[in-house]
């Protein structure tokens, strides 16, 4: 029976091993991939015919108090999930008598306002990018749009098309939107549609070969140089403070600027003390073998929660990273391909509480998934020290251990608490697991002065003592050598 007992038991361990405990990976410190137990597992795909509405090509996703609005660019509508993923309505109900006439959108975002009246209603923005202009829709699908802001880019005989691609709004109602074609950054519109001023201007960046070769170039050629244009910005996302979270292609080849968080300033804000830069993958192949992408990621959106977390898609490997509000690579998952939980081309990503939907814009569909118990834990260490409470924080970090050894950030996070409670030595022990050289000195440096306090006072008397000492043994000395020598003085 015992026998039998421990066959069985044996058994449930191969089988919980296989198919609950997926591998996901992560870097080492050297940029080297590490087996990390999967953070997130897909739950269901939404699809056309699941929610019986027909789909031509879906362009933008955006979750607004547990509904998801899609938007789709080829039969120019708009569709509504509630938080169940069941279908609620669309607009236009009727193609054939749709009195806003949108082509080809490609951005959607949707927030509460308080109309005239003082009542608080939903209003859903749309970049309606073929016919140049942004419309603002109420819930009774009354709507208002804004055409060509009075910018100098758009005026004239070399005048730039107005093409909004996608739109944001903050809390004061300002607009921003990514057009085609605009260089010059994000346009902020005022809540009445005048144009404000553009806002993150990406710089021009030339690589090192061309900078070689225009040591050699004449004053023209140089002057051609200038003709180099900045990378547009691709999708942002803006939070609960007005910050906007951006991603762009990378200016230099390095990617290093491909993330942004961009103050009311216009100021780059990132936080990034990771020990990589927010770029999506870190180590990759150039060499073009057929089977593997090549090349750094391709990041075409990005989503964050309420307590700093963001996560951003790479179309090119169809895999997701998250990032914590200082900057370090907390997991990644998804990948390309034909399985469940695939993708074919993951374009957009949104935040329903701790799930993230992923829009595939290729198959039409959204997969969910939802934060295994590791993730779960990750999340939630994030969120308590995001929230100052250090100490629970650090008991949440100890638990992630058990489902991963070598889950570096839980030694960081567990000595970060350590460094703020004053136990540097402990502290140093976990930054130096976490091969966190920079916080190990400041804690070896904190440890240091602590034990010069602590031992300083009997230094100094053993100091005093030992001149003390001295000086009685040298006057002992003499007065001993006078009396063997007969001098008194």
């Amino acid at each position: 029976m015992k026998k039998f007992s421990l066959i069985v038991g044996i058994f449930i361990v191969m089988l919980f091993t296989s198919f609950n405990v997926k591998a996901g990976y992560y870097y080492s410190y050297w940029g080297t991939p590490i087996d990390s137990v999967d953070p997130y597992t897909h739950v269901k795909t939404i699809t056309p015919p699941e929610i019986d509405v027909e789909i031509g090509e879906l362009t933008d996703m955006y979750v607004h108090n547990d509904n998801i609005y899609l938007l789709d660019g080829k039969l120019n509508k708009i569709v509504i999930l509630d938080e169940n993923y069941k279908f609620v309505k669309q607009f236009p109900e009727n193609l054939e008598m749709d009195p806003v006439k949108m082509n080809g959108p490609k951005g959607i975002f949707v927030r509460d306002e308080l109309d005239k009246s003082g009542e608080l209603r939903t209003y859903i923005y749309v970049a309606d990018t073929g016919n140049g202009r942004v419309l603002r829709i109420k819930d009774n699908w009354l709507y208002k749009e804004f055409k060509t802001p009075d910018e100098l880019i758009f005026q004239g005989e070399e005048a730039v098309d107005y093409k909004p691609e996608k739109i944001v709004v903050n809390n004061t109602g300002k607009m921003y939107i990514i057009a085609t074609g605009v260089y010059e950054g994000i346009l902020e519109l005022d809540p009445d549609g005048t144009f404000s001023r553009f806002v993150g201007t990406n710089k021009v960046a030339i690589n090192i070969i061309d900078r070689f070769w225009m040591m050699f170039m004449s004053k023209e050629q140089r002057d051609k140089i200038n003709l180099y244009l900045p990378t547009t910005f691709l999708n942002f996302h803006v939070d609960e403070d007005g910050f906007l979270y951006t991603v762009t292609q990378t200016s230099d080849g390095s990617g290093n600027d491909m993330i942004k968080r961009i103050n009311t300033k216009g100021v780059d804000v990132l936080s990034r003390t990771g020990y990589f830069f927010p770029k999506g993958e870190v180590s990759y192949t150039w060499w073009d073998n057929g089977d593997v992408p090549t090349g750094p990621s391709l990041l075409l959106d990005i989503t964050a929660n309420d307590y700093g977390l963001y996560s951003v898609v790479d179309v090119n490997r169809g895999r997701i990273f998250t990032y914590d509000f200082d900057g370090n690579l907390l997991y990644i998952f998804g990948g390309n391909g034909k399985q469940v939980g695939k993708f074919s081309n993951a374009t957009t990503i949104q935040y329903v509480h701790d799930n993230l939907l992923v829009m595939d814009s290729t198959n039409n569909t959204i997969s969910v998934f939802e934060p295994t118990k590791f993730g779960e834990l990750v999340n939630e260490a994030t969120r308590l020290y995001y929230e100052g409470d250090y100490e629970e924080s650090a008991e949440v970090w100890e638990k992630t251990l058990k489902y991963n050894t070598n889950y570096y950030l839980a030694y960081r996070g567990i000595a970060r608490t350590q460094y703020i409670k004053g136990d540097y030595k402990a502290s140093m022990e976990n930054f130096k697991l976490a091969n966190d050289k920079t916080n190990y000195s400041l804690a070896y440096k904190e440890y240091r002065n602590e034990q010069l306090k602590k031992y300083f006072p009997i230094i100094v008397v053993l100091m005093f003592s030992s001149v003390g000492y001295l000086l009685y043994k040298s006057i002992k000395d003499n007065i001993r050598e006078a009396k063997e020598t007969g001098r008194d003085d």
